[in-house]
Protein backbone atom coordinates (compact mmCIF):
# COMPACT_ATOMS: atom_id res chain seq x y z
CA UNK A 1 0.00 0.00 0.00
CA UNK A 2 3.16 2.35 0.13
CA UNK A 3 3.75 1.70 -3.59
CA UNK A 4 6.79 -0.65 -2.27
CA UNK A 5 6.60 -4.50 -3.07
CA UNK A 6 5.09 -6.88 -1.18
CA UNK A 7 8.05 -8.91 0.75
CA UNK A 8 7.35 -12.44 1.38
CA UNK A 9 9.47 -13.89 4.03
CA UNK A 10 10.82 -17.27 4.29
CA UNK A 11 9.25 -20.61 3.72
CA UNK A 12 9.31 -20.01 0.38
CA UNK A 13 5.98 -18.08 0.69
CA UNK A 14 3.44 -20.86 1.72
CA UNK A 15 2.91 -19.58 4.94
CA UNK A 16 -0.57 -19.88 5.71
CA UNK A 17 -3.09 -17.70 6.88
CA UNK A 18 -7.01 -17.67 7.57
CA UNK A 19 -8.73 -14.55 7.16
CA UNK A 20 -12.37 -12.94 8.43
CA UNK A 21 -14.14 -9.69 7.60
CA UNK A 22 -14.17 -7.30 9.73
CA UNK A 23 -18.42 -7.49 9.38
CA UNK A 24 -18.45 -10.91 10.59
CA UNK A 25 -16.14 -9.85 13.52
CA UNK A 26 -18.73 -6.93 14.31
CA UNK A 27 -21.22 -9.66 14.23
CA UNK A 28 -19.73 -11.94 16.56
CA UNK A 29 -19.24 -9.13 18.85
CA UNK A 30 -23.34 -8.52 18.61
CA UNK A 31 -24.09 -12.29 19.58
CA UNK A 32 -21.44 -11.77 22.51
CA UNK A 33 -23.00 -8.90 23.26
CA UNK A 34 -26.79 -10.49 23.98
CA UNK A 35 -25.15 -13.65 25.54
CA UNK A 36 -22.45 -13.13 27.45
CA UNK A 37 -19.91 -15.88 28.64
CA UNK A 38 -17.68 -13.95 31.29
CA UNK A 39 -14.09 -14.80 31.21
CA UNK A 40 -14.05 -17.57 28.25
CA UNK A 41 -11.41 -17.39 25.85
CA UNK A 42 -12.06 -17.81 22.19
CA UNK A 43 -10.29 -18.00 18.80
CA UNK A 44 -11.38 -15.50 16.34
CA UNK A 45 -10.18 -16.00 12.52
CA UNK A 46 -11.74 -17.51 9.52
CA UNK A 47 -10.81 -20.90 9.93
CA UNK A 48 -9.63 -23.39 7.49
CA UNK A 49 -12.61 -22.70 4.73
CA UNK A 50 -11.06 -19.35 4.86
CA UNK A 51 -7.16 -19.72 4.86
CA UNK A 52 -4.40 -19.66 1.87
CA UNK A 53 -0.69 -19.55 1.96
CA UNK A 54 0.76 -16.04 0.93
CA UNK A 55 1.53 -17.33 -2.63
CA UNK A 56 -2.14 -18.27 -3.04
CA UNK A 57 -3.69 -15.02 -2.14
CA UNK A 58 -0.94 -13.06 -4.58
CA UNK A 59 -2.44 -15.92 -7.55
CA UNK A 60 -6.02 -15.29 -6.34
CA UNK A 61 -5.18 -11.30 -6.63
CA UNK A 62 -3.74 -12.07 -10.18
CA UNK A 63 -7.02 -14.32 -10.94
CA UNK A 64 -8.89 -10.95 -10.53
CA UNK A 65 -6.33 -8.88 -12.76
CA UNK A 66 -5.05 -7.14 -9.65
CA UNK A 67 -0.98 -7.68 -10.03
CA UNK A 68 0.76 -7.58 -6.53
CA UNK A 69 4.43 -6.63 -7.32
CA UNK A 70 6.13 -8.62 -4.95
CA UNK A 71 10.04 -10.21 -3.76
CA UNK A 72 11.12 -12.95 -1.63
CA UNK A 73 13.35 -13.46 1.18
CA UNK A 74 14.77 -16.87 2.55
CA UNK A 75 15.07 -15.78 6.00
CA UNK A 76 11.51 -15.90 7.66
CA UNK A 77 10.46 -13.38 10.40
CA UNK A 78 11.89 -14.29 13.94
CA UNK A 79 8.88 -16.14 15.44
CA UNK A 80 6.63 -16.12 12.64
CA UNK A 81 4.16 -19.32 11.75
CA UNK A 82 4.43 -21.27 8.76
CA UNK A 83 0.39 -21.73 9.06
CA UNK A 84 -2.20 -20.11 11.54
CA UNK A 85 -5.68 -21.48 11.57
CA UNK A 86 -8.40 -20.46 13.59
CA UNK A 87 -10.14 -23.45 15.51
CA UNK A 88 -13.67 -21.87 15.62
CA UNK A 89 -14.78 -25.09 17.67
CA UNK A 90 -15.61 -23.95 20.69
CA UNK A 91 -17.05 -20.13 19.47
CA UNK A 92 -19.62 -22.09 17.36
CA UNK A 93 -19.98 -24.35 20.21
CA UNK A 94 -21.12 -21.25 22.03
CA UNK A 95 -22.60 -19.02 19.68
CA UNK A 96 -24.27 -21.51 17.37
CA UNK A 97 -26.35 -18.87 15.12
CA UNK A 98 -23.15 -16.89 14.17
CA UNK A 99 -21.25 -17.80 11.20
CA UNK A 100 -19.22 -16.21 8.72
CA UNK A 101 -20.97 -14.84 5.95
CA UNK A 102 -17.89 -13.39 3.64
CA UNK A 103 -15.60 -15.83 1.93
CA UNK A 104 -12.59 -15.26 0.44
CA UNK A 105 -13.49 -14.35 -2.98
CA UNK A 106 -15.72 -11.41 -1.47
CA UNK A 107 -12.84 -10.84 0.74
CA UNK A 108 -10.59 -10.36 -2.13
CA UNK A 109 -12.60 -8.54 -4.61
CA UNK A 110 -13.81 -5.53 -1.62
CA UNK A 111 -9.96 -4.99 -1.26
CA UNK A 112 -9.42 -4.82 -4.56
CA UNK A 113 -12.85 -2.75 -5.46
CA UNK A 114 -11.82 -0.14 -2.62
CA UNK A 115 -8.22 -0.31 -4.28
CA UNK A 116 -9.46 0.65 -7.26
CA UNK A 117 -11.67 3.75 -5.80
CA UNK A 118 -8.38 4.73 -3.74
CA UNK A 119 -6.19 4.88 -7.12
CA UNK A 120 -8.82 6.37 -8.83
CA UNK A 121 -8.41 9.13 -6.20
CA UNK A 122 -4.43 9.07 -6.57
CA UNK A 123 -3.81 7.05 -9.80
CA UNK A 124 0.38 7.03 -8.83
CA UNK A 125 0.59 6.67 -5.49
CA UNK A 126 0.92 3.28 -5.02
CA UNK A 127 3.85 2.08 -8.09
CA UNK A 128 4.09 -1.27 -6.85
CA UNK A 129 0.84 -2.62 -7.70
CA UNK A 130 -0.87 -2.56 -11.20
CA UNK A 131 -4.11 -1.31 -11.42
CA UNK A 132 -7.26 -3.98 -11.77
CA UNK A 133 -8.46 -4.85 -14.88
CA UNK A 134 -11.87 -3.34 -14.05
CA UNK A 135 -13.33 -2.33 -10.32
CA UNK A 136 -15.72 -4.42 -8.76
CA UNK A 137 -18.15 -4.50 -6.51
CA UNK A 138 -19.36 -6.63 -3.35
CA UNK A 139 -20.85 -9.68 -4.49
CA UNK A 140 -24.62 -9.23 -3.47
CA UNK A 141 -24.61 -11.80 -0.79
CA UNK A 142 -22.10 -9.88 0.78
CA UNK A 143 -23.24 -6.85 2.31
CA UNK A 144 -24.15 -6.54 6.02
CA UNK A 145 -27.47 -7.83 7.53
CA UNK A 146 -28.41 -4.40 8.84
CA UNK A 147 -25.70 -2.84 9.16
CA UNK A 148 -24.37 0.85 7.91
CA UNK A 149 -21.38 1.87 7.42
CA UNK A 150 -21.41 5.41 7.69
CA UNK A 151 -20.04 7.42 4.56
CA UNK A 152 -16.77 7.92 3.99
CA UNK A 153 -16.26 5.64 6.80
CA UNK A 154 -13.25 2.32 5.59
CA UNK A 155 -13.61 -0.98 6.42
CA UNK A 156 -10.72 -3.32 8.00
CA UNK A 157 -10.36 -6.91 7.11
CA UNK A 158 -8.59 -8.55 10.39
CA UNK A 159 -7.26 -12.10 10.65
CA UNK A 160 -3.83 -13.27 10.07
CA UNK A 161 -1.45 -11.49 7.56
CA UNK A 162 2.32 -12.13 6.41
Amino acid sequence: MRGEPYVIHGYGGKQVRDQIHAEDVAELFLHFFHAPRAGEVYNLGGGRANSLSVLETIAALEQRGFRLRHEYRDAPRRGDHICYISDLTKLRSHFPAWRIERGLPAILDEIIARFAGASADAKSVRPGVEAPRAEREPAAGDRSRGFERPQGATQVTSGGSS
